[in-house]
């Protein structure tokens, strides 16, 4: 008696969300925009747990985060 085997067929192949077709070329200017708001997002997360994470004053600490990061 012959016995099928079924295989899986994999993907190597990652979807990264909010991520634009690899045949569009992204301006440069929005590209370092958006390391410059990585950074400041990073920074603001460090302040707000620096501070015991509260609620509340997010914008407060993303300011600050962007002072420091100008201030660089």
């Amino acid at each position: 008696m012959a016995t099928l085997t079924r295989t899986a067929s994999v993907s190597t192949a990652r979807v990264v969300p909010d991520a634009p077709p690899a045949n569009i070329l992204i301006p440069p200017q929005q590209t370092v925009e958006h390391a410059q708001e990585e950074r400041v997002r990073a920074r603001a997360y460090e302040l707000w747990e620096a501070a015991g994470r509260p609620d509340g004053d997010d914008q407060g600490f993303w300011y600050q985060a962007e002072q420091e990061i100008r201030a660089d």
